[in-house]
């Protein structure tokens, strides 16, 4: 039997993967079971998806383009949102024990499955781009996300007991 104190994450191998709320909810949580930083091992930043703008079927735009180009209708930094970038990531991480040598295994075949044409053009059908980065860069990635998200979530207020 496992303790209560065992991080979800551990009791729940499968759940080994990470999107963007991997390094939101514990800015957001008050009690979070992991450091996004110092809990895992990055394998690789798996693929990314772009936030959808949605605009009033009304407005006279039928492209993205035309929508900014209405006088009324600011653009994300003119509605104070400077520097927007809020895409959905996947990725994947291993316990932070895990060796190297697995680690880069892992990444490797990762890697070459995200860059097999026919697995990439069905995750483009889909709107994703894969991205299949090396461990590095996913420890990066998830570094230079902690302080947008946090900037985010100390300015709305938002907490969740």
């Amino acid at each position: 039997m496992q303790s209560a104190s065992v991080p979800k994450w551990r009791k729940n191998p499968e759940r080994r993967k990470a999107d963007a709320s991997f390094v939101v909810n514990p800015l957001l949580y008050v009690k979070v079971q992991y450091d996004p930083v110092k809990d895992f091992a990055p394998v690789s930043l798996v693929a990314v998806v772009q936030s959808v703008l949605v605009a009033n079927p009304k407005l006279p735009a039928t492209s993205v383009k035309e929508l900014i180009a209405l006088p009324e209708v600011p653009t994300a930094a003119e509605a104070g949102v400077k520097g927007f970038d809020a895409a959905t990531w996947y990725a994947l991480l291993a316990p932070v024990r895990t060796p190297r040598e697995i680690v880069s295994g892992v990444n490797g075949e990762v890697v070459r499955i995200l860059k097999q044409p026919e697995f990439h053009a069905r995750l483009s059908a889909m709107g994703v781009e894969s991205v299949g980065s090396s461990p590095e860069q996913l420890a990066q990635h998830i570094r230079s996300e902690l302080p947008k998200w946090a900037r985010v979530v100390r300015q709305s207020g938002a907490r969740v007991d």
